[in-house]
């Protein structure tokens, strides 16, 4: 044989050699290189999860519960699809639902009707209630 072909099959050789040797010691976890710590299926076959080191258990992180938006003091009370509807403002500006008013606008003069419509701010819980009371009675 030539030089070349025996040089290339001596590195295939080695080569398979080496690979299945890496492959066996993963599998056995490490015993063939005498690390047996170094890989849990190193461990005794009637191990359980609570024989594995509390720092071994992977932990998930816990992640943040959802902020609650913050509140200012009003109200924002305007007229939507035919209904009287009352929003809450957050502190970074949004308008958020928060309840609908049992006000039939059809018996409302015009100027009560277009003040709905363009939607104006009471100022706390109180005057609200003193809104409802005069438009639902």
């Amino acid at each position: 044989m030539k030089g070349w072909v025996k040089i290339t099959l001596l590195f295939l050789v080695m080569t398979a050699l080496g690979m299945t040797a890496g492959y066996l010691s993963v599998s056995m976890g490490g015993m063939l290189m005498g690390d047996t710590a170094a890989s849990p299926s190193a461990l005794p076959m009637d191990s359980t999860v609570e024989d594995i080191p509390d720092d071994l258990h992977a932990t998930p992180t816990p992640s943040p519960p959802p902020a609650e938006p913050q509140f200012t003091e009003g109200y924002f009370v305007q007229e939507s699809g035919g209904e009287v509807c009352v929003f809450r403002t957050t502190e970074q500006g949004e308008r958020v639902f928060s309840h609908k008013l049992n006000v039939s606008l059809s018996g409302l003069r015009a100027e009560d009707r277009q003040r709905f419509a363009e939607g104006f701010t009471v100022a706390n819980k109180e005057e609200l209630a003193r809104l409802t009371e005069d438009f639902t009675s």
